[in-house]
């Protein structure tokens, strides 16, 4: 059985196989898609798009009675963790192995509750805005020291049609290995101005400035862009994108180079999506 937990938003985590917490069961492998059509005029009908519009599940769980207060904190702990997402109106995550679901737990239904009862079972609902299945995969690109060194451990599995050494000095590779284009979360790290990168020849551009110690979050799925300060506060940096491409176009299947002009260093987060989270 994979690790079945639950994340907060504040980074705590409730292991749901372990005691005094044990998972039942719950509508976790489900999926459904929806999807919008349109009729034809000579019968039938024809679907136009596949969508994930919000979902809530359920899921059974029980909480082991090893004595009073035991039992007692178990109960508040599994509240005050799960609701504090709710009051923070920030989703925790729910995971299945490596993959996790980002959602809300709403209801909460207690039976067998008697302080004599060698459990209580509690039958709780969670709601998912984007309910798909996500597993993060990490690429880190550092500041080139020089083209030169760049030149010496390129080795991709295909040629390009140009010299990488025509004034680029930043150059990497990414591989997106999922079934169709993916959502990311892009950190570009300070001191740096008016950082550039460009993925298969899509531009992903900010007009600003990052200090030492700064960092920016372009995240695809929020369709966001924020530069972290040293003290910790965001800076909505939205406006400051470049209007006349997408800074949030998805990573493309496949391999694809990636370039900038090496002054600074970044890392691009692919998220994969499945419908329901891998058995394998």
């Amino acid at each position: 059985m994979k690790d079945i937990y639950y994340e907060n938003s504040a980074g705590i985590r409730l292991n749901l196989l372990a005691p005094p917490y044990l998972l039942q069961t719950g509508e976790i492998f489900d999926t459904n898609w929806n999807y919008d059509y349109i009729n034809l005029r000579s019968g039938g009908s024809r679907i136009t798009t596949f969508r994930k519009d919000l979902e809530e599940r359920s899921l059974t769980l029980s909480i082991i009675n090893y004595g009073h207060e035991e039992f007692e904190a178990a109960v508040d702990r599994f509240h005050d963790v799960t609701e504090y997402d709710v009051l923070h109106g920030s989703p925790g995550r729910l995971y299945v192995g490596d993959m996790y679901m980002r959602c809300y737990f709403i209801t909460s239904k207690k039976s067998e509750w008697e302080p004599d009862a060698s459990y209580l079972d509690n039958d709780v609902t969670l709601a998912a805005e984007y309910p798909m299945w996500i597993r993060e995969e990490e690429n880190q690109y550092r500041k080139a020291i020089s083209n030169q060194s760049v030149a010496e451990y390129l080795d991709y599995p295909f040629d390009y049609p140009f010299d990488f050494l025509g004034g680029v000095a930043g150059v990497g590779y990414i591989n997106n290995a999922g079934d169709a284009a993916c959502h990311f979360r892009m950190l570009v790290y300070g001191p740096c101005m008016n950082p550039r990168i460009i993925i298969a020849n899509h531009a992903y551009e900010v007009a600003t400035k990052l200090d030492v110690g700064e960092y920016m979050i372009i995240d695809s799925r929020d369709g966001s862009v924020n530069r972290i300060r040293n003290n910790g506060s965001a800076v909505d940096e939205f406006d400051n994108r470049n209007k006349k491409v997408s800074i949030f176009e998805k990573i493309p299947k496949g391999g694809s180079l990636v370039s900038w002009d090496g002054s600074f260093g970044f890392d691009i987060v692919i998220f994969y999506e499945r419908g329901e989270p891998k058995w394998n």
